[in-house]
């Protein structure tokens, strides 16, 4: 039953990173989907669920978060750097990436990381008193 739970997951996930090799954003994708399908299959209190969840937190913030900070050195370093100049198109498309950049680094990824953190812990204290 694990193996059936984990097949379709795992094929998605080398079928996105074979297609796709600016994706690295939605590498955490897959964890996310095989982490709410072995909690759909009654194993949550299983070791799998465990490493599956460590895994996301690990690729989250590498891939993630470490992302965010490649394109905000790049925002500034263009932005500053007359020949290649980041900010040379529209304003209004620049100010609505810039924006939605800023919430997704400084707020939604913090955020989301502190919802996983306290998802385990929940978990953890749930099956310790039973």
């Amino acid at each position: 039953s694990l193996s059936v739970c984990l097949s379709v997951p795992l094929l998605c996930l080398f079928t996105f990173i074979s297609s796709s090799p600016s994706g690295t954003q939605e590498f955490s994708a897959p964890f996310v989907h095989i982490g709410w399908i072995l909690t759909k299959c009654k194993l949550d209190n299983h070791w799998v669920w465990d490493l599956n969840q460590y895994c996301l937190i690990v690729v989250w913030m590498l891939l993630r978060c470490g992302m965010d900070v490649v394109l905000w050195y790049y925002i500034v370093a263009y932005s500053l750097w007359p020949p290649r100049s980041f900010l040379q198109g529209s304003l209004f498309p620049m100010l609505f990436i810039l924006l939605g950049q800023f919430i997704l680094s400084w707020y939604l990824n913090p955020y989301w990381l502190f919802l996983k953190f306290r998802q385990i812990a929940r978990r953890n204290t749930k099956y310790k008193a039973a």
